[in-house]
């Protein structure tokens, strides 16, 4: 009989030890879940962390509800953590995804220039993250697809130009806006 229960206890043991397991799983998952993170705070450091498992494991739709949350949500006082959270989805997007991040950076070129440029903003002008790529193709992208490419890329100018101005920008941010918009007029759209 003791052996039986000896038995008994090492598969009850080895059964139970998969259970803090489980849990542990379950709330990793729910980290990663696109669906998930649309009914909570935002946590930046989780999503930044975990950007290629929510995009390639949550439901589609969810994940573009989710983009468009941070989007939206970038307009206060968290923008940094909001924008380093879509900085982290251009990083390691592709399909569809990829397609809905070069819109929602241009709607955040257009809607939120001032928190966008304080990003992306650096003493060299390289634009060499992924962010600032998705940036360019998705305002040059709008750009290559106009009926009337020449007016909207004098209204472009005239918008940048508007900017530099209403944020007062000194002489480095005036050159860094100035090959921003260069890399913009000269993207073409495939």
């Amino acid at each position: 009989m003791k052996p039986l229960s000896l038995v008994c206890l090492g598969i009850c043991l080895f059964i139970f030890s998969f259970f803090p397991s489980a849990i542990h799983a379950q709330r990793l998952a729910d980290s990663a879940n696109a669906c998930q993170l649309l009914k909570h705070p935002v946590n930046f450091g989780t999503v930044q962390r975990n950007a290629l498992t929510i995009i390639t494991k949550s439901d589609e739709d969810c994940v573009l509800k989710f983009i468009d949350l941070l989007a939206d949500s970038s307009f206060g006082k968290d923008h940094r953590g909001y924008l380093a959270c879509l900085d982290a989805f251009c990083r390691v997007s592709n399909g569809e995804v990829s397609k809905d991040l070069d819109s929602v950076c241009a709607k955040l070129f257009h809607q939120n220039f001032k928190f966008v440029f304080e990003y992306i903003y650096k003493s060299n002008i390289r634009f060499n993250t992924q962010f600032e790529q998705t940036l360019i193709e998705g305002v040059g992208g709008e750009l290559s697809r106009s009926k009337d490419p020449a007016i909207d890329r004098t209204n472009l100018v005239a918008y940048l130009h508007g900017k530099e101005q209403e944020m007062k920008m000194n002489a480095q941010q005036k050159v860094f806006a100035e090959a921003l918009k260069n890399k913009i007029l000269v993207y073409k759209g495939n």
